[in-house]
C-alpha cells in the first residue's frame, strides 16, 4: 500500500490513528489523509473511530464528505449512525428517567402507594425505547435516502448512485447527539445536521451547492405550499360567496 504523505511537505506520515499534525512541518492534516476513521475501526478501535469520525464530520465537513463520495463501506456508515442514535437515546432516556424518578416518587408518596412498582415500570419502558428508536432510525434513513435521491435526480444533482446519498445521510446524523441538551439542543442538532447534509451532498456527489440546497428544501417548500393553499382556498371561496 502506498505510504500516506503530508499534502504540504510530502513527508511520509506514520500510521497512527490520532495524528492531526504533520510531524515534519506541523501542518494540520485534512480528513482525507487517513480516510474515514469508522472504516478503519480495527486500527483506531471502535470508540476512537466513532469519536474521530464524529469530529471530522462536524468540524471538517468539506474534506470529510469529499472522502465519503469515494466510500463503498455502507456497514461503517450504518454502524456510525446507529451508535450516534443509541448514545442519544440512552442519554435522553437516563435524563428522562431521573426526572420520572422524582415525579413518581412524589406521586406515590402523595397517594400512599409503593414507589418501586411505578418506577420499575417506567424503567422497563425506557429500556425498550432505544430498541424502538434504532428501528425507527433505520426505517427513516431508508425512506429519506430514497426520497432525497429522487429529489437530487430531479434537480440534476445526483452525479453518483443512491448509496452515496445513503452514506451522506448516515454521517450527517452526527450532530443528533445535541438532542440530549434541553431546550436549544434540538434546534442545534436540526440546523447543524441540515448544514452537514447540504455540504455532504454537494461534496460527495460533486455537484453544485444550490442543487443540494434545493433537493433538501423541496419537501419543506412543498409542505408550505400545500398549507398555504389549504388556508387561501377557503378564504377565497368565502370572499366569492360574499
Amino acid at each position: 500500500m502506498e505510504a500516506r504523505r503530508c499534502p504540504s511537505c510530502r513527508a511520509e506520515l506514520p500510521e497512527v490513528a490520532d495524528l492531526r499534525f504533520c510531524p515534519q512541518c506541523g501542518a494540520l492534516l485534512p480528513a482525507t489523509v487517513f480516510g474515514i476513521p469508522m472504516e478503519q475501526r480495527r486500527t483506531y478501535g471502535l470508540f476512537n473511530a466513532l469519536w474521530h469520525t464524529w469530529r471530522q464530520a462536524c468540524l471538517e465537513p468539506m474534506a470529510f464528505f469529499r472522502q465519503v463520495g469515494f466510500s463503498q463501506d455502507m456497514g461503517a456508515a450504518v454502524l456510525f449512525m446507529l451508535l450516534v442514535s443509541l448514545v442519544t437515546s440512552l442519554a435522553s432516556g437516563l435524563l428522562l428517567l431521573a426526572g420520572l424518578q422524582a415525579l413518581l416518587w412524589a406521586l406515590a408518596r402523595k397517594e400512599g402507594l409503593p414507589s418501586s412498582p411505578l418506577f420499575g415500570g417506567a424503567a422497563g419502558a425506557l429500556l425498550l425505547a432505544p430498541l424502538v428508536f434504532l428501528l425507527s432510525t433505520l426505517i427513516g434513513w431508508a425512506i429519506s435516502t430514497a426520497v432525497l435521491h429522487l429529489l437530487l435526480l430531479i434537480v440534476g444533482g445526483a452525479r453518483k448512485g443512491m448509496s452515496t446519498t445513503a452514506l451522506v445521510l448516515a454521517y450527517a446524523s452526527a450532530p443528533q447527539v445535541f438532542n440530549v441538551v434541553p431546550w436549544l439542543g434540538g434546534w442545534v442538532a436540526f440546523i447543524w445536521s441540515l448544514v452537514l447534509l447540504i455540504v455532504g451532498l454537494s461534496q460527495a456527489h460533486e455537484t453544485d451547492t444550490w442543487r443540494a440546497v434545493l433537493a433538501v428544501f423541496l419537501p419543506l417548500l412543498l409542505c408550505c405550499g400545500i398549507i398555504l393553499l389549504a388556508v387561501l382556498l377557503p378564504a377565497l371561496a368565502a370572499l366569492q360567496r360574499a
